[in-house]
């Protein structure tokens, strides 16, 4: 099994109703089995946009929509245990499942997060473009956040 986990950034709601954006871009070109969706808009200010986004992205099986309230989408420590939290209970769900974070989506906080989680969860990273699609990433180092404390 398969499962996506991912932010929902500006560009997947300004690009939505044209179908383009990291994440529809992520979808239609790998079979994720499972997709883990997180945003952190105030829903009052993007609730259109999202409406279409997730028209876009249609119904699948094993599909979660996660919403958190953050002052600052730059903040790391936040960020990290947003992300810490949701690979926990993608872990507790899907136990043998190979798990993709892709960094495109969302600030250089949600992108850091992922780096440093991916070597201790076994996850893969995935990058989007318009220009050169999507495309695995391999780091030129090891690093992992398996050693920080939850506080």
């Amino acid at each position: 099994m398969r499962v996506l986990i991912s932010w929902i950034d500006l560009m997947d709601l300004k690009y939505a109703e044209e179908g383009r954006g990291p994440v529809l871009q992520a979808l239609e070109a790998i079979p994720f089995d499972g997709v883990i969706l997180l945003d952190n808009y105030k829903n009052k200010d993007r609730a259109a946009q999202l409406e279409v986004f997730r028209g876009r992205v249609g119904e699948r099986p094993n599909l979660c929509y996660r919403h958190f309230e953050v002052e600052n989408p730059n903040e790391h420590k936040t960020i990290f245990k947003i992300a810490r939290q949701v690979v926990d209970e993608a872990r507790a769900k899907w136990r043998e499942a190979k798990l993709t974070f892709h960094l495109s989506p969302g600030t250089p906080a949600m992108m850091l997060a992922w780096v440093l989680l991916a070597p201790s969860h076994g996850a893969a990273l995935i990058e989007s473009s318009a220009e050169h699609g999507v495309q695995k990433v391999d780091l030129p180092f090891e690093i992992a956040a398996a050693f920080l404390p939850d506080s």
